[in-house]
């Protein structure tokens, strides 16, 4: 068993809420959470990647910070 200090989660700003992608919204890595992100909004004609934009961000929750 992999234990982690760490989970990484896409933030909406605007509605004050996490969002998650196909029932998962807690990422290991941050990398992780962006590719989901990535892959997610593909098909939208003014699509922009997460760090393009302002609206959904990464947060990191941390296990001492629980």
């Amino acid at each position: 068993m992999v234990k982690y200090k760490k989970v990484y989660l896409i933030y909406d700003t605007e509605e004050n809420a996490f969002v998650s992608i196909n029932n998962k919204c807690g990422w290991t890595k941050a990398g992780n959470a962006k590719s989901a992100w990535s892959v997610q909004n593909t098909w939208r004609p003014d699509h922009k990647t997460l760090n393009e934009q302002s609206r959904y961000v990464i947060k990191e929750i941390n296990v001492e910070t629980l």
